[in-house]
């Protein structure tokens, strides 16, 4: 691909871009949907911590896990904490995710200047970029999102300008932050390579090498494991499973306003990379050729992942990406293709403000972000409950299905992931059904005889768990809704649990925070603050 001339109207041009590219981006970020789990960073969080040095465990210290899907967002977690110095640590996570947001911004601008001839062109493959579905929605997680986006992007760039050095150097750096980067990383070096016949196999061979096997030998050194221990508790054991969830996601995606836009864009070039094709000859892939096969793949493997439980386009986020850069790679005269564009473009904005209806309205939230992104404050209402739980469980395990920020605020507290997600022995047991948010290992912490289990999505709910029958609460989704959630449990399941464990409430503001107490520790319990249900008559 031929680079623009740099004038210096190009350059003022490229700042004005940026800079109001990066104000749609604030703003589209204040309304996008809150985080689906700001719970999910304090994995990060704590694998960071842990890594520094700073957690005494006292006796109790688990052999590590891979709990998390990117080394290099660890990395970046710990040098977050030394930063912050003790301050909020969720909250610099924020607004280290709008800064991320923010260099993607100004790279992707940049690369659109020095590439792109046609000014209505980068204008709206600016605005498709950062509208692209997953991307500020991945950056409300705080997570790897954005960084992913970054590398993934530069990946792309250089693939389509077959430069295969700068391919394989960005694909590198992309295994080391999502697991699916690692196959990314090799379609893209594979097309900036072209074809082994032409080129042999040797710099197809160094490609692989340096893209999979540092991150792999890093992982089996460290953990003794060559995938993250996320990527088994996540799946199930039948791949055809996997491959029906992934392609319901992906068709339920399509239908929504930002698949469409992405639809049309591979439409557009697609044909382009048709009459590339056709041109082209024996000279290779051209730049929409290669978008549309990079896409394709990400789609693949998108579908093979077994797509995501979460509502949104969190895990589309690779798919966006190329097709914007194949719709700048338009040559001639490009005016039906922009025209095309700004409908894309449009129809993402619409996806991420819709999307941002669920929950609170957006000027409410464009006013709560007047002091930056959220803090530890979010969870404040339920700490007096886990302070309390903690005291009154001493060595007893706490086992829990959406509480990793426990690990967090109580690390000398014995926990029990029934995700898996922190807990290879819970990722390795059976899942021959569908797996949303991982495994669901109640009926083996019933074996354990756990001291407590918190089973709740929610942190803080209006209805007190203590005041209700346990068995129903458990397992009729009419009411468990309220309480523990989706998924919910066998009758016989939830029979067993009642014959074993109380209900028991923390009154905090705005509600109670509900556990699964051992009938043996319902007094400790009592003891510290909480409610707890009285036995059923007959039982003890």
């Amino acid at each position: 691909m031929e680079r623009a001339s740099h004038r210096p109207g190009r350059v003022l041009t490229s700042v004005a871009l940026a800079l109001g590219v990066a104000v749609a981006a604030m703003g589209l970020l204040a309304v996008a949907p809150p985080a689906g789990s700001l719970d999910d960073v304090f994995v990060v969080l704590t694998e960071a911590r842990r890594s520094l040095g700073d957690v005494d465990q006292g006796a109790w210290s688990p052999a590590p896990v891979d709990s998390c899907t990117s080394p290099a967002d660890v990395l970046l977690k710990m040098a977050l904490l030394v930063a912050a110095g003790g301050q909020d640590p969720l909250r610099w996570a924020g607004w280290l995710s709008l800064v991320e947001v923010l260099i993607f911004v100004v790279v992707s601008v940049r690369w659109l200047s020095a590439s792109v001839e046609d000014g209505r062109l980068r204008v709206v493959c600016a605005l498709g970029l950062i509208g692209t579905p997953g991307l500020l929605e991945s950056a409300t997680y705080r997570l790897e999102g954005p960084v992913f986006a970054l590398l993934w992007l530069l990946t792309v760039a250089a693939a389509m300008e077959r430069a295969p050095r700068r391919a394989i150097a960005w694909g590198a750096a992309l295994a080391w932050i999502r697991p699916e980067g690692v196959l990314l990383g090799l379609g893209a070096s594979w097309l900036a390579l072209g074809s082994p016949r032409q080129r042999g196999l040797r710099g197809h061979a160094v490609a692989a090498a340096l893209i999979l096997l540092p991150v792999t030998v890093y992982r089996w050194l460290r953990f003794g494991d060559w995938l993250p221990n996320t990527y088994r508790a996540k799946r199930s054991d039948d791949l055809l499973q996997e491959w029906m969830d992934g392609s319901t996601y992906v068709f339920d995606w399509l239908l929504s306003p930002g698949g469409l836009a992405l639809a049309i864009l591979a439409v557009i070039v697609g044909r382009q990379a048709g009459a590339e094709r056709e041109d082209g000859g024996a000279r290779g892939l051209a730049p929409c050729w290669t978008a549309v096969g990079l896409a394709g793949l990400a789609v693949t493997v998108l579908v093979g992942s077994g797509g995501d439980s979460y509502a949104g386009a969190r895990l589309a986020l690779p798919v966006g990406i190329p097709l914007w850069l194949g719709l700048s790679s338009l040559k001639g005269a490009p005016g039906h293709g922009v025209a095309l564009g700004w409908l894309a473009a449009l129809l993402q904005i619409v996806a991420v403000v819709g999307v941002g209806q669920v929950g609170p309205p957006a000027m409410e939230r464009l006013e709560g972000a007047r002091g930056g992104p959220a803090g530890l404050e979010v969870f404040q209402s339920e700490q007096g409950a886990l302070e309390a739980a903690a005291e009154a469980l001493g060595p007893e395990v706490l086992a829990h299905r959406h509480l990793q920020r426990v690990r967090w605020f109580r690390p000398e507290l014995r926990v029990m992931d029934l995700t898996g997600l922190t807990d290879s022995e819970v990722a390795a047991t059976p899942a021959p059904g569908q797996v949303k948010f991982g495994r669901d290992a109640v009926g083996l912490a019933l074996e354990r005889r756990v001291g407590a289990m918190h089973l709740d999505p929610v942190g803080v709910r209006p209805a007190a768990l203590a005041t209700v029958p346990l068995i129903p609460a458990l397992s009729d989704p009419r009411i468990a809704d309220q309480f523990a959630g989706a998924p919910f449990l066998p009758r016989e399941l939830a029979e067993a649990l009642d014959a074993a464990y109380l209900g028991a409430s923390y009154p905090v503001p705005g509600g109670h925070v509900n556990l699964l107490v051992r009938r043996d520790l319902a007094a400790r319990f009592e003891a510290a603050g909480f409610s707890v249900a009285s036995p059923a008559p007959g039982r003890r």
